[in-house]
């Protein structure tokens, strides 16, 4: 009996003891440490275009630009056909071309990770023409769009603005100091996106040619 009382004494006193081992340690653990964690990050790659987000519908196509500031694509506008009225101007919705779904959209590629900001316009660098005529009076609008983004957060988007489309640079979406990084894509709605014809021009089919000019820093800087 005595050998057993021993030995479960000893037990006793073995526990007793870590436990206060344990206790100590606990203490211990509550101060705190620091580890660190780094990473470099460069610019990104000026060699490959990059990618739509959304693929486009044909004809739309990416421009194949590269670099770390880059145009990646622009919707071409196509208002269908409509007939010529008696009186007044005609607004033509880009709606009335059924057989483009998508809405019209331009994305823009910020690979600078500089975070200097950028602005993108729009000019129309040839007025609408057809094999025979001029379009005479004609006045393109775009509303001002709506940003998205593939990038984990949201909060560097750039601003968009209403562009009556003319022969002058017009800001269509502009990206302060620490905005626009990564990829962004400006939506226009196809109810608002128009084109205003008065009466009085020939019939025909009529083409004009807008560029789209990305600049490396906000407007006026």
């Amino acid at each position: 009996m005595k050998s057993t009382k021993l030995t479960f004494l000893a037990t006793l006193t073995l526990l007793g003891s870590f436990a206060t081992t344990t206790i100590a340690n606990a203490d211990e653990a509550t101060k705190p440490v620091t580890s660190s964690a780094d990473v470099t990050i460069e610019k990104g790659d000026d060699t490959k275009p990059t990618d739509p987000i959304e693929p486009p519908e044909e004809p739309d196509k990416p421009t194949g630009q590269t670099g770390d500031l880059t145009i990646d694509y622009v919707t071409s506008l196509d208002f269908g056909s409509f007939k010529l009225g008696d009186n007044g101007a005609k607004s033509v919705k880009l709606t009335a071309n059924k057989e483009r779904e998508q809405e019209p959209k331009v994305q823009v590629t910020d690979k600078r990770g500089s975070g200097k900001g950028w602005t993108l316009t729009v000019a129309q660098t040839k007025v609408f023409k057809s094999a025979e005529h001029t379009l005479i009076g004609a006045s393109l609008t775009l509303p001002a769009g709506t940003t998205s983004t593939s990038n984990a957060t949201s909060d560097q988007a750039p601003t968009t603005k209403e562009v009556l489309v003319n022969d002058a640079p017009n800001e269509v979406m502009t990206a302060a100091a620490e905005q626009g990084l990564g990829t962004w894509v400006d939506t226009f709605e196809k109810e608002a996106t128009t084109l205003e014809i008065p009466s009085g021009n020939y019939a025909g089919t009529y083409q004009a040619e807008l560029t789209w000019t990305l600049s490396n820093a906000p407007q006026g800087e």
